[in-house]
C-alpha cells in the first residue's frame, strides 16, 4: 500500500487545523500542514506566513521545485524518481518554488499554462490537418 501511496496520493497528509480535509498548503512559517479552506482563514492568510504547495505526486511533504514542463510541483524526493527516469525527463526545466502569492510563483504558473496551452494547440492542430488524408 505504500507504493500506492507514492505514487497515487492515496491518503495524503490531513490538515493540521481541521484534520478534516487533506492538506494543500505547508506553511514554512507555522511548519504546518493546512486545507486551502484554513489556510484561508482570515487569521492565516493575513499574517504574512510564507507558504508553498504540498507535492503533487506524494502529498505528503512540501514542493521544492516547480516542473515547468509538467506544470507541476515536486517535493526532492519525487523530482528525483520522476526527473532520473529517463533522458527525456532528465532535460525538462525545473525551478525551485516559489511562496503561493509571490510574483516568482505567479510568472512560473503563467509560463507553465502559457506552455500547456500551446502544446495542446498544436496537438488539435495536427490531429486535425491529417483528417481525411487517408493517413
Amino acid at each position: 500500500m505504500m507504493e500506492l501511496r507514492k505514487y497515487w496520493g492515496v491518503g495524503g497528509r490531513r490538515c493540521g487545523a481541521c484534520e478534516a480535509s487533506a492538506a494543500a498548503v505547508h506553511c514554512r512559517t507555522c511548519a504546518g500542514y493546512l486545507c486551502t479552506g484554513c489556510d484561508a482563514r482570515p487569521a492565516h492568510a493575513r499574517a504574512g506566513h510564507e507558504r508553498v504547495w504540498v507535492c503533487e505526486v506524494c502529498e505528503v511533504n512540501p514542493a521544492a521545485v516547480t516542473c515547468k514542463a509538467d506544470a507541476a510541483v515536486l517535493c526532492a524526493a519525487c523530482d528525483a524518481d520522476i526527473h532520473d527516469a529517463n533522458p527525456l525527463a532528465q532535460r525538462h526545466v525545473r525551478v525551485p518554488v516559489a511562496p503561493i502569492g509571490s510574483p516568482e510563483a505567479a510568472a512560473v504558473a503563467a509560463e507553465a499554462m502559457n506552455m500547456f496551452a500551446a502544446r495542446t494547440e498544436g496537438g488539435r492542430a495536427r490531429a486535425t490537418s491529417s483528417m481525411g488524408t487517408g493517413r
